[in-house]
């Protein structure tokens, strides 16, 4: 498939990497020549050198024959424009472009409709708040991602020396009684796996736990991390990043406090944000940082623009008292490295984006797709057609590739853990787990016919509660039509891969 990617910045050039991994053709627009040269270094992928809202430089990338074009340079309007003309040079292609500004997203509607026709709207900053405000509901976590509405989460952790895990074959893994849980990664030294029953979890390496959100605290116990909700949150910055992140703890009651020693932004802030507690001053600083009360503060997120102190911010947070700190990273490098050095997680605005385009790169009825901290998986929540290979028969039948595990199926308002007995229906939602070199191998399994079923209707975010403590409970009762091989422990030879 031909990309037409404009501006090569970190998330086109991160979304441009993805894809040429993929062996997409890529071609990427920018006006920065020595920006185009670092690319071609680094990149398999074209190259053209001018204005993405240019019709001739347009013409030059062959935009004519994309079937894709995604506008994601430093400038809203230069992205919705080259969009606009896009859609007159290449009218089969499907259009994306990047919105920052908040005031543009407050009808999200907007530039679906005619003129610019465009398939997404994509916010690397918003998506990066959203997922930062997921992982506080988690604390202790890494990083959390949701599917289903978010009935389903997957929370990365580490692995402590005295994790019940650390040391031992995935096949010795019982979890509390009652609560299905199911470790779908394993990232170690730089090598990610989907594992098997026999695959042994080293100390220091990060785990992904699918579960029910209801579920999410017994990750924590297992872990031996407080379940304690976050209700207080400080932040460094006054970027876009900020509002976007205030705004979603204020959905789930959590205090905020915003400090940045930018007066402008400041004043800005406090403008769009009233109920927050907005303050001047340098997050770097300690006598600063003591006198706004960080050792009762929940959480530190450092998210100013300047990374360089970032860091150093969350840090001394961490010195002072702060239970968790977290960091908007402006590299995908960095969301590994900050556990190592004392920071609790980190995100980038990068990473967080990249699922939202391979969503309308997969192929059969992916309803959502998200990158995990490693480049080499993906999640994607599919839901089953009539004619696949999944359909109506044990998971363990189904051929499902190595290196690819089914996490959940839900049915109706129903969501069980995966194992080798669960059988699909067409009409399900099922979350997977894939390494990219499978990726195609697991679309064959899905694939159906698409005429089989009415388009989905959208899947509402339900309010986002901290976590509780985990009371063991029975099985639920299933409905007429039960998903066979309703919760129970995860199968100890992997079956359900």
């Amino acid at each position: 498939m031909r990309v037409v990617i404009i501006g090569a910045g970190q998330v086109g050039f991160a979304i441009a990497q993805r894809l040429s991994w993929e062996r997409h053709e890529v071609v990427l627009i920018d006006r920065d020549a020595h920006r185009l040269a670092e690319v071609t270094e680094r990149l398999d992928a074209g190259v053209v050198h001018g204005s993405g809202c240019s019709p001739v430089v347009l013409r030059r990338a062959e935009v004519d024959k994309a079937r894709m074009v995604i506008a994601v340079t430093e400038s809203d309007e230069v992205n919705l424009l080259a969009c606009l003309l896009a859609g007159r040079l290449a009218p089969q292609a499907t259009r994306i472009a990047r919105v920052r500004d908040p005031e543009y997203h407050e009808d999200p509607q907007l530039f679906r409709g005619e003129p610019f026709g465009l398939a997404a709207v994509i916010n690397p900053e918003e998506e990066a708040a959203r997922r930062i405000a997921r992982t506080l509901e988690v604390p202790g976590a890494l990083d959390v991602v949701q599917f289903v509405g978010g009935r389903v989460l997957l929370v990365g952790m580490r692995i402590d020396a005295d994790h019940p895990l650390a040391g031992r074959p995935l096949l010795q893994f019982r979890p509390p009684e009652g609560i299905p849980l199911r470790v779908a990664c394993l990232e170690y030294r730089g090598k990610v796996t989907v594992p098997s029953g026999t695959d042994v979890v080293e100390p220091g390496a990060i785990a992904y736990f699918a579960c029910l959100r209801e579920h999410a605290s017994a990750v924590l116990q297992l872990a031996g991390r407080s379940t304690d909700p976050v209700r207080s949150v400080l932040i460094f910055g006054a970027e876009n990043l900020t509002i976007y992140l205030a705004l979603a703890l204020r959905d789930r009651q959590v205090r905020v406090k915003i400090l940045s020693s930018d007066p402008e932004r400041c004043r800005e802030t406090a403008e769009r944000l009233p109920e927050a507690l907005v303050v001047q001053g340098d997050g770097t600083n300690p006598e600063v940082l003591v006198e706004e009360g960080i050792a009762d503060i929940d959480a530190f997120v450092a998210a100013s623009r300047h990374e360089d102190r970032n860091v150093p911010a969350a840090l001394l947070a961490k010195s002072l008292g702060a239970r968790l700190t977290m960091v908007a990273a402006s590299s995908t490098t960095f969301e590994h490295l900050a556990p190592s050095i004392g920071i609790d997680a980190a995100t980038s605005p990068q990473s967080a984006v990249v699922g939202s385009i391979l969503q309308f790169v997969r192929q059969g009825r992916v309803l959502g797709v998200q990158a995990l901290w490693s480049r080499d998986v993906e999640v994607l929540e599919l839901q089953a057609l009539e004619g696949s290979k999944l359909v109506a028969r044990q998971l363990k039948r189904a051929g499902f590739p190595r290196q690819a595990m089914v996490l959940t199926v839900s049915r109706g308002d129903q969501t069980v853990i995966a194992t080798g007995e669960t059988m699909i229906r067409p009409g399900d939602r099922v979350v997977a787990i894939v390494r990219r070199e499978v990726v195609r191998k697991v679309e064959k399994v899905f694939a159906g016919r698409e005429d089989s079923l009415p388009p989905p209707p959208p899947t509402p975010t339900p309010p986002a509660p901290a976590p509780t403590p985990p009371a063991p409970a029975p099985p639920p009762a299933p409905p007429a039509g039960p998903v066979a091989g309703a919760p129970q422990p995860p199968p100890t030879d992997a079956a359900a891969k």
